[in-house]
């Protein structure tokens, strides 16, 4: 008999035990840290209220008066207990879930514990959620999908209702996203047990929004489903001219297909047509950007060329795949017939893609960006058009860019012709005169003014009588190198006194910046360091070099160059002339967004630069306007999905960049507030540049 009692009492002590479980042993005794008010109160959807809860923790959730609230931990065995006075005392409590009517207007604790007869704690992750309110009696339909979508017509369907209507369903149709209020008659409804619709009588080109509801009875109806959205399927056209200026949206029967890269329509003023322009990215080879375009019906006619013109945007050589889509949903099905590359950030590349009949009976072209590398590029003026009896050469590239001298070089025109005609003038309209004949695919102009902008202008020559359209790229000449270009003199300068009064060394300073570059930019010397800088809008640059304080730098020499690795051209030099300090070189009427490479190097063939050394590349106009750090603000850091920018001035720009200094992302604005869209990026810590009237602020952002 005493063992009965003893057992009986261990069981009630047990029980009073777990009733009692209002202890917080964890770390972070409350959490997630900020008070959880329940979204959604239909009696249905399950509020998360954290993902990583522990066992010994709390959350405090907001709760009404008279309202049913349903508390559960994910691991069913945990012991809930719910708290309206921070914890003093228990309102209710269970194993796994429990369901109570607030008694409050305020806030509750929501504590998990284990099971163990001694309020446990475990650092474990579950989840902590809330269902508030009481079911309906009549639930919608859940997962709305549709399918068979064609230009007229389309087919909605949908999953059961648990409620198992016994009336049915009726479903609204609309081209407006606002979701209809009860009261509104249905378009038409489905017999019960029925669970698809097939819409017809639709409107080509078109974005179309369906809900359903669950008919339960004559008096007891559901509340309409959430929505599914598809446009219908565009007509056919045979050609088409798209600009891209109407909207900053895709133009109708255009469609980014995929998660893969970016691309969207920007306000740009350096277009070739403004206002706008089609932003185009892939951030790597294995999530590529598609675009596609409106169908056509003579695709694979072989009457039919596309033609495009595109710049890269921030580094040269991004490129773009020209084909087709067997599937106009699915950017899987991109077949690729021709790449093209970009060549230049300030002038647009005139392309030309001639497919044949690869596309067959398939209607729906597609660019897409090949992310090797993963350089954005921009394109504008697509046109689809019969194909002249006499091609224009395409693409037009320049290079070797020196003060007197410039090559231009073409492909062989697909009409294969006699031979070219050029014109070189500072016109950026088509020549009027019938230009110089010459039988070769490249040009070299010499003889050229310094800091001059050059237009060149070649087309094709199919016969004496028949001619291309005129194609036209611009270059402008730098100014002449100084007269100790190749450093063979030496010029003294007296360190200290200039290089003190620009404080901000190998950072940022009207809108310059120096990145670190490779060793494959030799150039007939030792070099042991490189870096780049982007040439500020107002196309000025001074750019210097000194020991660090207590160093020197025997025999170094500071040498700017234009151009690309392996094929650069020396646009500015100084020397230090064995002083081991200092060295400046003063730079003009240069390229804005252009790219220069600066060398710190030295004439000892066998070693380097001796001691550490600062260098430094600014704007010097802009010297005493700085971006100003107190007036801007940003949050929240980390980031989830959407980084939010404010400053007292308009921000003009902003760069996300990652560690390997690689663009990730870049938006264009002209206001003082924004949100940057980084829920597509990867995890990790990105730069990212704000932009505001050739100003920059740099700032370290981790994404989760």
């Amino acid at each position: 008999m005493k063992k009965i009692t003893f057992l009986f009492f261990l069981t009630l002590l047990t029980n009073v035990m777990v009733g009692q479980c209002l202890t917080a042993t964890s770390t972070t005794p409350q959490w997630p840290t900020s008070t959880y008010i329940p979204v959604a109160c239909d009696g249905l959807v399950s509020n998360s209220i954290t993902t990583s809860g522990y066992a010994s923790e709390y959350s405090i959730v907001t709760v009404t008066l008279g309202q049913t609230y349903t508390f559960t931990s994910s691991v069913a065995t945990d012991v809930i207990t719910i708290s309206v006075d921070s914890g003093a005392t228990a309102e209710i409590y269970g194993l796994g879930s429990v369901t109570w009517v607030s008694t409050i207007d305020g806030d509750v604790y929501f504590y998990t514990h284990l099971d163990d007869g001694a309020c446990g704690g475990e650092n474990v992750s579950r989840t902590r959620s809330v269902v508030c309110g009481v079911p309906p009696t009549c639930i919608a339909p859940t997962n709305l999908v549709a399918s068979n979508i064609t230009t007229t017509s389309a087919t909605v369907s949908w999953t059961t209702s648990v409620t198992n209507p016994a009336f049915g369903y009726e479903y609204y149709i609309s081209t407006s996203s606002i979701t209809p209020l009860p009261t509104d008659p249905a378009t038409a409804g489905e017999a019960p047990g029925v669970t698809s619709t097939s819409l017809t009588g639709l409107t080509p080109a078109t974005n179309y929004y369906v809900w359903v509801r669950s008919i339960c009875s004559a008096t007891d109806t559901s509340g309409w489903s959430s929505v599914v959205n598809f446009p219908t399927l565009c007509n056919p056209v045979t050609d088409f001219t798209e600009n891209f200026d109407a909207t900053l949206n895709l133009p109708v029967c255009w469609a980014k297909v995929g998660t893969g890269g970016s691309a969207y329509v920007q306000t740009a003023t350096a277009t070739t047509s403004q206002p706008n322009n089609l932003y185009f990215a892939s951030w790597s080879t294995t999530s590529l950007s598609v675009v596609s375009m409106i169908p056509v019906s003579n695709a694979g006619d072989g009457t039919n060329r596309l033609r495009f013109r595109a710049r890269s945007n921030f580094t040269i050589g991004g490129v773009i795949e020209v084909g087709y889509l067997t599937n106009p949903s699915d950017d899987l099905s991109f077949v690729s017939l021709q790449s093209f590359t970009t060549t230049s950030t300030s002038v647009y590349d005139y392309f030309s893609a001639i497919l044949g009949t690869a596309p067959g009976s398939n209607q729906v072209l597609a660019f897409r960006h090949t992310g090797d590398p993963s350089n954005s590029v921009l394109i504008d003026d697509v046109i689809w058009e019969p194909i002249p009896s006499c091609v224009e050469p395409s693409p037009l590239t320049v290079s070797g860019v020196t003060d007197t001298n410039a090559t231009l070089t073409w492909t062989t025109s697909f009409s294969n012709p006699i031979g070219y005609e050029y014109v070189l003038d500072s016109t950026s309209t088509d020549p009027l005169i019938s230009g110089t004949f010459i039988n070769a695919i490249t040009y070299t102009a010499t003889s050229l003014t310094p800091l001059t902008t050059y237009y060149f202008h070649v087309r094709a020559k199919c016969s004496t009588t028949s001619s291309s359209s005129w194609v036209t790229i611009a270059f402008t000449t730098p100014a002449t190198p100084p007269i100790n270009d190749n450093c063979t003199s030496a010029i003294a300068i007296t360190p200290g006194s200039v290089f003190a009064d620009s404080p901000i060394v190998g950072t940022t300073i009207g809108g310059v910046t120096t990145t670190g570059l490779t060793f494959s930019c030799q150039i007939n010397r030792k070099s042991d360091v490189w870096y780049s800088v982007i040439v500020p809008a107002s196309g000025s640059l001074t750019i210097e070099t000194d020991a660090t304080a207590g160093t020197t730098m025997t025999d170094s020499v500071l040498s700017i160059f234009t151009g690309t690795c392996g094929s650069l051209t020396e646009v500015g030099c100084d020397d230090d002339n064995g002083n081991g300090n200092f060295s400046k070189v003063v730079l003009t009427a240069l390229t804005p967004g252009a790219t220069l490479h600066i060398g710190v190097w030295t004439y000892n063939s066998t070693g380097g630069v001796d001691g550490d050394f600062q260098l430094s590349a600014y704007d010097a106009s802009l010297a005493n306007n700085t971006f100003s750090s107190s007036n801007f603000t940003f949050y929240p850091n980390p980031v989830k999905d959407v980084l939010n920018l404010s400053y007292s001035q308009n921000i003009s720009k902003v760069q996300v960049i990652n560690l390997l200094g690689q663009e990730m992302l870049v938006k264009s604005m002209n206001e003082t507030k924004g949100q940057i869209d980084m829920s597509q990026l990867s995890s990790g810590t990105y730069l990212v540049k704000v932009t505001s009237e050739d100003q920059i602020k740099t700032i370290k952002v981790i994404k989760e």
